[in-house]
């Protein structure tokens, strides 16, 4: 907050979206006069003696910047997608802000692009047919699109009654004898594609009903189990489904509290009343585990029960810089690669462990 201020003060410039654990901000030019001493500071810090220290220098604040670049029509072209798009924009406080978008719908309207907006969402825009040309311009000219990208094969069209209805694109064949996952999490909202492989067999701990998944992340996690890899490596009209999924709603919100105990009940009886046997959690306990620290009462509590009942328990969490997983992910014979290092990596101080396996990865959890 202290540097928020200063960078606003100094060079009129106002953070407005967080990012990498803060590591990475948006700003928005606030005073355009200020802005240009910002310059005057990049240019001196350039300037100046390689090594030399900036203790009490004008450009002392600029020397904090790792780098910096300004949003181009390529950074706003996360993908062209050839039906279709949604429109993530820049939520700013300006009244430049309404005076744009109005622009941009005005632009949009005028090339007869179906508009899908919800004032309650004001940073999200969905498009319906929207040919290249146009997503091209709309990119160039607005400053206030923050990206542009795919809505993957979903279709809009007018229902019975005038309503809209929404269609994927692709459909899910379910195969026979197929394994249930129990998938602890927020919850699943039943998605035309999957919801005939979401089991009726659920448990809630919340109060607002299983198949209610105010943020989205369970019914994400939902599809990736559903679905599997194939999903993700290309574009069909039909896949057969890996595995159908009893929801077990363990928080509502982000920030709710898990109620273990019950958790461990339900886990035990899904099992025993209902045969499941594989369970994934991708819920995090708000604490970071360390190096050699002791596993946690709660992780012990799943492994015993894992054990007594015959089950599988996948816990998918972590919380790995994302730069460091880029790291891991391009240099192939990186030496975090290898055994032992692979899951004792001090000197990096991240959770390495995670970082090359598979989507379902059993960890200690804090």
């Amino acid at each position: 907050m202290i540097y928020k201020k200063k960078f606003y003060n100094r060079y009129g410039i106002l953070g407005i979206e967080y990012d990498k654990f803060n590591k990475s901000v948006l700003f928005e030019i606030v005073d355009e006069r200020k802005f240009d001493t910002l310059v005057a500071h990049v240019d001196a810090f350039c300037s100046a003696e390689k090594n030399s220290s900036y203790e009490g220098a004008a450009f002392a604040l600029v020397a904090l910047i790792h780098d910096f670049d300004f949003i181009s029509t390529n950074n706003r072209l996360a993908e062209i997608p050839e039906r279709g798009a949604i429109i993530s924009l820049i939520n700013s406080s300006l009244r430049a802000f309404n005076g744009q978008k109005n622009e941009l719908f005005n632009f949009l309207e005028k090339r007869q692009v179906e508009i899908i907006y919800n004032e309650s969402y004001p940073a999200l825009l969905e498009l319906g047919e929207a040919d290249i040309d146009t997503i091209n311009e709309l990119a160039q000219n607005f400053d206030i699109v923050r990206a542009v990208t795919s809505a993957r094969a979903i279709k809009v069209r007018p229902g019975e009654y005038g309503d809209l209805r929404r269609e994927f694109g692709f459909t899910v064949t379910e195969p026979p004898n197929l394994e249930t996952v129990g998938l602890i999490d927020t919850g699943v909202n039943r998605l035309e594609p999957i919801k005939e492989l979401i089991s009726a067999i659920n448990y809630d701990h919340t109060g607002f009903g299983a198949y209610w998944d105010e943020s989205g992340h369970g019914t994400m996690v939902a599809g990736l189990i559903i679905l599997g890899e194939e999903f993700i490596r290309e574009v069909r009209e039909n896949y057969e489904a890996k595995a159908r999924v009893a929801v077990i709603k363990a928080i509502h919100n982000n920030n709710d509290e898990i109620k273990i105990t019950n958790l461990l009940a339900d886990i035990r009886h899904a099992r025993r009343e209902h045969g499941i046997r594989i369970f994934s959690m991708s819920l995090n306990i708000p604490s970071i585990k360390k190096y050699n620290e002791n596993y946690s009462y709660f992780a012990y509590e799943l492994d015993k029960l894992a054990y007594e009942e015959d089950l599988l328990i996948f816990l998918s969490v972590g919380n790995i810089d994302a730069d460091r997983i880029a790291e891991l992910t391009i240099f192939e014979r990186h030496d975090s690669h290898r055994y032992p290092t692979i899951f004792y990596c001090p000197a990096k101080a991240a959770l390495s462990t995670i970082a090359r396996l598979p989507i379902f990865t059993s960890l200690p959890i804090p």
